[in-house]
This record gives C-alpha cells, structure tokens and sequence, in this order.
C-alpha cells in the first residue's frame, strides 16, 4: 500500500511498530554490551598487594625541616622478593627520601637504586621486607597489541588503589615520541592516567606487568585518553644495563636562546635543575639552580652549574648521550665518572662516585 493510500490510523501504527523495532534493536545492544564487560574484581585483587603508594620528601634549605616536595606522590611495584620497586624516574629522581606505602597503611624507607630519566624508569630497594608482600610478574611488553585490554593501579590525585580499564592505543618506538623520553618503548593506552598514577603498573589480563605508568598529554591538566607507560621490556633491558645508576639530579638541555641568556659560551650542555640531598650529584658538589625564570615560555632554574660533559663526551644531542650510557657502563662500581662544569663563569672538572 502507497503511503498517499494508507489512512491516519495505518501511519500511527506503522510508526509505533517502527519505533518499539529500533528501541529494541537498541536495548540488545546495550545488553549484548554490558553482558560482556571484563570483571577485573579477581585480577586486581590478585596483583593489588604489589602495588605500593610512593611519598617522597625534600629538605628545606632554610629551615632544615623535612616536608612533602610538590610532586610528593606516584605509585610503584614490587617486582622482586628481595624488596625491589619498579617506577617512574621522575616521581623519584631527586627525592631526598622516599617513603613506600603498602596496601595495609605500612611504610618502609626505599633507597633509589637505579635510574635512567631518559626512558623515565627507576629501581627503589626496600630498607626491610613486609610480611605478604606480593610480586607482581614481568610481563612480555612484545606480545602485547594494539587493542588489547589492560588496567592501571595508581593514586590519582591521592586517591590509593584505583583501578582503571582501557585498551592499548597504540605503541612507539625509541625517538618516536617528542621529548625528553628517547631511551625506550612507549605504549599509548586510553585507560584515565592523572596525576599519582606516575610509576603505577600496567597489567594485562594475565595479571603481569607490561608497562610503567609515564605522563600523559592534556590541555586540561587531567585525563584526555593520552596516557602513555614504558613498556615492561624497556624496563628489564635498563634494569641489567648497568648504566642506569641514579645521580640525584635533574637537568635541562641548553640551546642558544638559553646559552645567550645565561651568557654561557657554548650551545651545548645541560643547566642542573635539581640535586637531591646526599645523592652522588651532590656528593661530587654539583649545584642545583634556584632562581625561577620563564624564557621563551620554559620554566626553568637559574643559577645551577652547567653539565658541559661526562667522560670527555659533551652533552649534545641524543647520540652522544648514548656514547656517554655505554661509556659509563663500562666504568666499575665505585669508581670515578669525570664530569665538566661550566660554575659561577669558570670550567672545572669534579669526579661522581659511581654507586
């Protein structure tokens, strides 16, 4: 029958018919749906034990007293039971001490072992071992794919032991990502990453650690679905390189805008922005900056030493840091690395006692 033919009563009909189809087309679909979400209660109860809340603390340098440093939390992971903690360098990078929260509320003292800020990875070791502590096994970051589904446990925003579901994004190989992180493998991952998720696992469906929670990218300052984690392959590579000791500092690459600023004359190295208390850095006399500035819309320290080179390898571009990696391999525990500083306008050399 042509619509022109079909009565008022036949179009009323016709439409509620139509209408109850596509609704229930719809309601299978979100139930088809919602009947296959993962429940992840049993994986994360499983894993959740080695999963720790990582508090780092900063001596103030007027008073002497001990207090949270800004970025005072991120989370971490045993990953041995001997008391080793896997996590992101920079929640500990120049921490004068670190406290490692468990999931019952118990601290122990954690000691930075190892540390490569260019791949954002560090090795805490326990000062004790708690009673059931649980090991989180490392995963093959090679097996996972595109598409796969993960979870993340962190402390977002200080909220312990939250977990997230997402899938893996996307994955990018050494140099592919911009920034300061060149020395790995990163995945991309959609799961919500916010500040205190730094350092946290990313654990696949069979309860192994196949990524370290990075950084995220964000406009907002939240989650966005950019969260990016260093693959758990990265991780074990770095942790036998033997390079990777952890020197207590952080620093910034110079560049001619920022060498004429500073009336340095040379456009390489790398201004010290800071040096964490008793570390070798600081050992060795190397000095943080402590002036705040903004240049060329950069935050940055002034007034801190500038790394000019290690071992007679200048601090300029990528390719030489790796020279200075492998070099710095070689050099035995407790032994002296060489270090150039451009200091109050003079060059000097100081040795750093490799731990």
């Amino acid at each position: 029958m042509s619509l022109s033919r079909m009565n008022s009563r036949q179009v009323k009909t016709t439409a509620v018919l139509s209408a109850v189809f596509q609704y229930g087309i719809l309601f299978l679909c979100c139930f088809s749906a919602a009947s296959t979400a993962t429940d992840f209660s049993q994986l994360f109860n499983d894993v959740d034990n080695g999963v720790v809340v990582l508090h780092t603390y900063s001596s103030e340098s007027d008073t002497g007293d001990t207090s949270t440093s800004p970025n005072g939390l991120g989370t971490g992971s045993v990953i041995s039971a001997s008391g080793k903690i896997l996590t992101a360098a920079h929640v500990v990078q120049t921490a004068d001490s670190v406290h490692v929260e468990f999931r019952n509320g118990e601290k122990i003292l954690g000691t930075v072992i190892a540390s490569e800020p260019t791949a954002d990875l560090a090795i805490l070791q326990l000062s004790r071992i708690p009673n059931n502590m649980t090991v989180i096994k490392m995963g093959d970051s090679d097996n996972v794919t595109v598409g796969q589904e993960i979870i993340v446990i962190g402390s977002p925003y200080g909220l312990e032991h939250t977990l997230t579901v997402g899938h893996i994004s996307a994955r990018y190989q050494p140099d592919q990502l911009a920034g300061p992180f060149f020395q790995g493998e990163f995945f991309q991952t959609d799961a919500a990453i916010n500040q205190g998720n730094s350092g946290g696992p990313v654990i696949n469906k069979n309860g192994e650690l196949v990524g370290v929670v990075s950084h995220m990218k964000s406009k907002s300052g939240g989650n966005e679905g950019l969260g990016f984690a260093i693959t758990s392959n990265t991780a074990q590579q770095l942790i036998h390189q033997g390079a990777n000791f952890w020197s207590g500092l952080t620093a910034t690459p110079i560049n001619e805008t920022l060498a004429i600023a500073l009336n340095y004359p040379r456009e390489h190295g790398a201004l010290v922005q800071a040096v964490a208390f008793s570390s070798p850095a600081e050992q060795a006399g190397i000095k943080a900056g402590t002036l705040p500035a903004i240049i060329n819309g950069r935050s940055i320290l002034l007034g801190g030493d500038i790394i000019v080179a290690i071992e007679g390898i200048a601090i300029k571009g990528k390719s030489n840091y790796k020279k200075i990696i492998q070099k710095i391999a070689r050099i035995k525990q407790g032994a002296d690395i060489n270090v150039t500083l451009y200091q109050h306008g003079t060059f000097r050399k100081v040795t750093v006692t490799k731990p």
